[in-house]
């Protein structure tokens, strides 16, 4: 879901973009609550993308941002999953 909502996002859909990434979070905090092993990085992982996808529709704004630094700040997982995804992106 993730992915998609990053595609979503690259074609100017919005809409889709926002609803998978929304879904993807829910899905991250389901897995952090059941205990799923390497889940604290899910959290991070969606909130960067949620940066990402608001970047190509150039809508970042200050509360796009906040939550990213709040899960960096908190986990200390979460350097490690940005990493993940930032290779999942092909950013260097």
């Amino acid at each position: 879901m993730l992915q998609a909502g990053l595609a979503a996002a690259g074609r100017g859909d919005g809409r889709a973009a926002r609803d998978l990434l929304d879904r993807s979070g829910r899905a991250a905090r389901d897995a952090g609550a059941n205990g799923t092993a390497g889940a604290e990085g899910g959290g991070a992982a969606v909130e960067a993308a949620r940066v990402v996808a608001e970047a190509a529709l150039g809508e970042v704004t200050a509360a796009t941002v906040r939550p990213l630094v709040a899960v960096v700040a908190r986990s200390a997982a979460a350097p490690a999953a940005l990493t993940r995804l930032a290779a999942t992106l092909h950013v260097t």
